[in-house]
């Protein structure tokens, strides 16, 4: 059922272009927003496009206190740590439907309540030993609500938090609507909104 749904929602979905908004704060310092649209290639690969392609945050941050924090090594090591954390959201969103069949054949799922709205489908050892996927489904539709995640980045101690809601087109095409990262020890905040949704002239 859920794999069948993602299939036809992504073929709706390819249709659209949209703008996504990504703001990231670090160490309490939010960093310039960056705006992307966003649209499928024929392939099916996603493209984001910048908005403003001379947009440079460094230039930006020059002389604030922000730029001044992370000069040099910091700037890098600050770098790094942000690579680390998408590279370790990139393994659960977007939601792999036959690696969630294979924790399902792996009885490695418990389905639950989640929210009063909603069914709760949790799957343990998704992509990390010890992390936790958990979707809340519309028990009506059984369509996506929100998906959250605990896992970490280098070990248990270094915990790593997702959580993204969905909304609904009025065509019925559902989205990731907001997506938010959080790596506390870190010290490192992401927040994604996509909005603006319309159809390219062909």
């Amino acid at each position: 059922m859920l794999q069948q749904f993602a299939a036809q929602n992504a073929a709706q979905l390819h249709a659209y272009q949209w703008i996504e908004t990504t703001s990231t704060t670090v160490q309490g310092h939010a960093m310039p927003a960056q705006k992307f649209i966003c649209r499928f290639a024929p392939d099916g690969t996603l493209t984001r496009t910048p908005l403003d392609p001379q947009q440079n945050p460094g230039q930006q941050m020059k002389g604030g206190p922000l730029m001044k924090m992370m000069e040099q090594k910091k700037m890098g090591e600050i770098k790094d740590e942000m690579t680390q954390v998408h590279q370790v959201a990139a393994l659960y969103l977007p939601l792999n439907p036959e690696k969630f069949q294979e924790a399902m054949q792996n009885n490695q799922v418990n389905v639950g309540r989640g929210d009063p709205s909603a069914n709760a489908i949790s799957v343990s050892d998704y992509a990390k030993s010890g992390d936790q996927l958990t979707l809340n489904l519309n028990p009506t539709t059984q369509q996506i609500q929100s998906i959250s995640v605990k896992t970490s980045l280098d070990t248990p101690d270094d915990p790593l938090t997702i959580a993204m809601q969905f909304s609904k087109l009025e065509d019925g095409t559902v989205y990731p609507s907001v997506t938010t990262i959080q790596a506390p020890s870190k010290k490192i905040s992401i927040t994604t909104l996509s909005s603006d949704f319309s159809k390219p002239v062909q």
